[in-house]
């Protein structure tokens, strides 16, 4: 693991911003006042990291990028003696832009990455965003539990954000889903990385398996995300 945030007791994670274009359209410090309201000792902002070439929707734009680090950088110092802000990107791994991924990380100013796998990269090569829909059910799961795994070994991720969401166009738990999960849990187990329970998976139907969590032991850490897309999506997670 090339990278590691510490996290605090009253900790707010997983933050998107208005860059994305499906959040609310407010200003970054909107979070940082709401989470000091909160009485959050740290707040994590992990927007859907742009690709270089803006082939992924819902996200950023690439040239959006530079912004984003400049203002949550302003933020980090001018809040510091009040609230720990962490900035960081959540991320697809995609084989494809690995080397891009690996350079994300590198720079000074990037945290954390946590993958979030809404899109795969098959055995082909292909983005799921060029595969025709039918396909795309029928190997949508293998492929997003393959990519996380592949995420884990690179070594790049602290956190593989809502895993049981790759689930999400199942109709009931399987011996596959089972083998898959088995599979990411023993991996995030030998290298040490967090699993995050979704509170915004927990609303919707399909996207958060307990059958899932119900495999994870007790030696793999998870820590519980917000996944604020809003202001008011904001919850402190408090382990004292």
């Amino acid at each position: 693991m090339k990278k590691r945030i510490e996290f605090k007791n009253k900790y707010i994670f997983h933050v998107h911003s208005y860059r994305c274009g499906h959040a609310q359209m407010i200003e970054d410090e909107a979070y940082v006042k709401k989470a000091i309201d909160l009485k959050a000792q740290q707040l994590i902002f992990t927007d859907h990291v742009p690709f270089y070439d803006d082939k992924l929707e819902y996200r950023m734009k690439y040239e959006e990028l530079e912004g984003y680090l400049k203002t949550l950088t302003n933020l980090k110092n001018k809040y510091k003696d009040i609230i720990e802000i962490n900035i960081g990107f959540e991320v697809e791994y995609l084989p494809y832009y690995h080397d891009y991924i690996e350079d994300l990380s590198n720079r000074d100013e990037i945290e954390i990455l946590i993958c979030g796998q809404h899109f795969f990269e098959d055995e082909k090569g292909r983005i799921s965003s060029d595969i025709e829909d039918e396909e795309k059910r029928k190997i949508e799961s293998e492929q997003c539990m393959r990519n996380m795994c592949q995420a884990i070994e690179t070594g790049l991720f602290q956190v593989i954000a809502h895993p049981d969401r790759c689930f999400k166009k199942e109709k009931r738990w399987n011996n596959n889903l089972e083998k898959y999960s088995k599979e990411l849990i023993a991996l995030a187990d030998k290298h040490g990385t967090i699993l995050e329970k979704n509170l915004q998976s927990m609303l919707r139907k399909g996207y958060y398996w307990e059958e899932f969590w119900d495999l994870v032991p007790e030696t793999v850490n998870i820590l519980i995300g917000s996944d604020a897309h809003f202001v008011d999506d904001m919850h402190v997670i408090d382990y004292e």
